[in-house]
């Protein structure tokens, strides 16, 4: 069965542990009460308009095998019981797009948490005189299957479709005992046409709105409103270089700030019940509970440890040094991301492996015991979403960093990884900040990027009697750094580092690898370094009127990452970077270059990425091609992708040419 990606599930939850998760570009505000809907029904079911019947492609996604014509939601939020009502209606375009018709509803049924009725389904076709045919779905054509010992699915499948049919299909789901609304997402796997969400809430509700995207937040961020609508909606699809494709689609969320109740002294008045809780008290909270105790309260035992550890006369931020690099090597990352520890800090060091959580609230007690103001900083990582200052709900996190303050700087750590050094964050950990877990100064920390992530080779190659000679050096700084130092410290057999990670072509594997050296490979504070000796021979006995010569034996990219020609996602390259390839070449005596490059630079019309290839020619035959690829902002909007296309197209394109030599 195709689950419908639109498909949503109701949060539920008691009414004194309200926790969701976010993701948000903008909070506005608003008490939802009970005025009417400012937008008309976009859909009757059953009738269908001129233009549904004759659309054959969407413009919003020209290879779209389906298309949303309609989705429309009713939410009727009365006390504790949520009344959901959802219509929707799409258009089958291709062959490809039959598997839409196959509908799946999970429900949450444990302790009658929620139950679905009033469905209805039905396949509208035209026929070749135009004429409308409908075969609706019967009763005992919807089943009901067990998923487990918590969720159910109703489940049916749209009859006679084909390439131009209409689908629809309508239900009510009702849930019990919440505080939450549902989400509603507005984009969807298929191009949108229209997109619809009534509320009502009663009035001794406070629900605070959350929108989501760029369109809601234009079109309502400033207006009360209890009804939405947006039209023309692109498809949400995975695409490369973007971490997280929900940070970016329309979508409204709902949480229960509070409610009206009549006094519990008899006089008649209503008052005000508080739900939601401060970021101070959340800290409070979160270091009160017993997982992190059993890590954050262990002082005996860790002092005992950090004996080995420091000997006490170092400066502070020698000591950082010394405990970073301790836990980082002693306690092996199991892979598994938890916002709360599960073993106790003796466990985890006797066991020597744990999770993020783990690792680092070990590296907080240590620094600690060292005397230093180490404190726990909670974050969502780069594939968790988007999280709000506005609710203090500690699920929107994943992971815990370090902050240990060293003068007036806070330094950020993550343990996770053996490559990376103290001051270095991963990709993933670098979102805009992070919530300070401290006893008496909690607070929100700014999470800088780093200045630039960046990598320098050099390619020497001169000719020596019948023989190409080439001297590599690399250059790897920051997290190029991490990234092949790990590759090189992990490869068992060393040289499979150079020609597996180093080189992308080896001019059809006639290069012989004479030796290399590596320098750095365990000071992680240090660049990586890598210097490589290559031969390869020329055709032996054979007089040589033309060498074709390759200079990018390491190329900025393998493929092109953007070569579909429509981008409805942000690129996001999480940090600036730097590429620099320089290639000397002494031209052998007898030839000369048959044409001579030019020397030519491109950049985005916004000044983001830009492509320098750079070509010098000095007496004696020295030649000196220069290709520098730099990413100055790393996030690219929708619509400057066209021209990070175009720029990437040229750089494939020069990347690929030749040095011709010629016999003079």
């Amino acid at each position: 069965m195709n689950k419908l990606f639109f498909n949503y599930s109701l949060i539920t939850i008691s009414i004194y542990n309200i926790a969701m998760n976010f993701s948000f570009l903008l909070i506005p505000f608003l008490l939802l009460s009970n005025f009417l809907f400012s937008q008309k029904d976009p859909i009757r079911y059953g009738k269908i308009s001129k233009i549904e019947k004759n659309i054959q492609k969407s413009n919003l996604d020209p290879d779209a095998n389906a298309i949303i014509l309609c989705d429309f939601g009713e939410i009727n939020f009365q006390g504790n019981s949520v009344e959901i009502t959802r219509h929707t209606r799409i258009k089958i375009l291709t062959q490809n797009g039959l598997n839409e018709a196959n509908i799946v509803l999970p429900y949450v049924f444990k302790d009658n948490r929620e139950r679905i009725s009033k469905v209805k389904a039905q396949t509208i076709n035209i026929n070749s005189e135009g004429n409308v045919e409908k075969i609706k779905i019967k009763k005992d054509q919807f089943y009901t299957i067990d998923v487990n010992n918590i969720l159910k699915e109703k489940r049916f499948t749209f009859p006679d479709v084909k390439p131009g049919s209409i689908i629809e299909f309508q239900y009510t789901k009702i849930t019990e005992k919440v505080v939450t609304l549902e989400e509603w997402t507005f984009q969807n796997k298929l191009p949108t046409l229209k997109s619809q969400l009534n509320v009502v809430v009663g009035g001794n509700l406070d629900f605070k709105i959350v929108y989501n995207g760029n369109r809601l937040i234009n079109k309502y961020g400033n207006n009360d409103s209890n009804s939405w609508f947006l039209e023309n909606l692109a498809p949400i699809k995975e695409e490369t270089y973007c971490p997280n494709p929900k940070d970016y689609i329309e979508s409204i969320r709902f949480q229960l700030a509070g409610y009206h109740q009549y006094s519990s002294i008899p006089t008649g008045k209503m008052e005000y019940v508080k739900l939601m809780t401060t970021w101070d008290n959340l800290a409070k909270e979160m270091l009160s509970f017993k997982a992190y105790k059993n890590i954050l309260n262990q002082k005996k035992e860790s002092n005992k440890l950090l004996l080995q550890i420091i000997n006490g006369k170092e400066e502070d931020l020698e000591k950082v040094k010394k405990i970073y690099s301790f836990v980082q090597n002693e306690i092996d990352w199991n892979g598994q991301y938890h916002l709360f520890p599960e073993e106790s800090f003796s466990r985890i060091m006797e066991q020597k492996r744990g999770n993020n959580s783990e690792i680092n609230l070990c590296l907080v007690r240590l620094l600690q015991s060292a005397g230093l103001d180490a404190n726990p900083l909670i974050i969502s990582t780069k594939g968790n979403g988007l999280i709000t200052k506005t609710y203090p709900l500690y699920n929107q996190f994943n992971h815990i960093l370090v902050q240990v303050k060293i003068g007036e700087e806070d330094i950020l750590m993550d343990a996770v990884s053996n490559f990376r050094p103290y001051n270095l964050l991963a990709k993933n950990d670098l979102k805009p900040f992070g919530f300070l877990l401290h006893k008496t100064e909690p607070r929100w920390i700014l999470i800088e990027y780093p200045t630039k992530t960046k990598s320098i080779i050099v390619n020497n190659l001169i000719f020596k009697q019948n023989e190409m000679k080439f001297n590599i050096s690399y250059a790897f700084f920051e997290h190029k750094a991490v990234e092949y130092r790990r590759k090189f410290l992990q490869e068992e057999v060393k040289e499979n580092f150079i020609t597996t990670h180093l080189q992308n072509t080896f001019d059809g594997n006639d290069m012989d690898l004479d030796s290399f050296r590596v320098k750095n490979s365990h000071d992680l504070e240090k660049p990586f370094l890598i210097t490589c000796y290559f031969t390869k021979a020329l055709k032996d006995g054979q007089e040589l009127d033309i060498i074709y010569l390759n200079p990018f034996l390491k190329k900025h990219f393998d493929k092109n990452p953007f070569v579909n020609p429509i981008r409805y996602l942000p690129v996001d390259f999480i940090l600036p970077s730097s590429e620099k390839f320089i290639y000397n070449l002494k031209i052998p005596d007898g030839f000369e270059l048959a044409e001579i490059p030019k020397s030519i630079k491109y950049s985005t019309d916004s000044k983001k990425v830009s492509y320098t290839y750079g070509f010098s020619y000095a007496e004696g035959g020295k030649v000196q091609l220069c290709s520098n690829y730099k990413v100055i902002h790393p996030l690219i909007m929708p619509d400057e992708y066209g021209a990070l296309r175009e720029l990437y197209n040229k750089m494939m394109g020069l990347q690929s040419t030749q040095l011709v030599l010629k016999r003079k």
